[in-house]
């Protein structure tokens, strides 16, 4: 929390990211067999956030890495956040619950949208429908 008041949320998840090493890059996406459940689950005002969790999902799984090892640590640590039942805000909290996750699911494609809008291209996916908003 004391990276989130000093830098902001990009030197959260910089700095969460970094504490990640290759071995539990792979545990997260081997338990991304839950994230079709969680994603149905989610209130249909996150339906995008559910975009953006499949899209961070497909490039964690990819084994031909060529994107920097930020990406992946980062794109990795915004998954386990989403995850996470203990965040910033309770996701059961009507309306706001899940406003961290997708404020971190954010943060992480804009600050590498290059590599996103590629693997969308990949994909056949359009990166408008999951490219980062303007939050404020």
């Amino acid at each position: 929390m004391d990276h989130l008041v000093e830098g902001g949320l990009e030197c959260y998840v910089e700095n969460g990211a970094r504490l990640l090493e290759p071995a539990d890059i792979e545990v997260i996406a081997l338990g991304l067999q839950d994230l079709p459940a969680r994603i149905s689950a989610l209130p249909v005002e996150c339906e995008r956030l559910g975009y953006q969790l499949e899209l961070l999902a497909s490039l964690i799984e990819r084994r031909d890495a060529w994107f920097p090892e930020t990406v992946r640590q980062e794109t990795a640590f915004a998954l386990l956040y989403a995850a996470d039942e203990m965040d910033l805000l309770p996701d059961s909290k009507p309306g706001v619950g899940y406003l961290d996750d997708v404020a971190v699911a954010e943060v992480v494609l804009s600050r590498h949208a290059e590599v996103f809008e590629r693997h969308c291209a990949e994909l056949g996916q359009e990166w408008s429908a999951v490219q980062p908003q303007a939050l404020f």
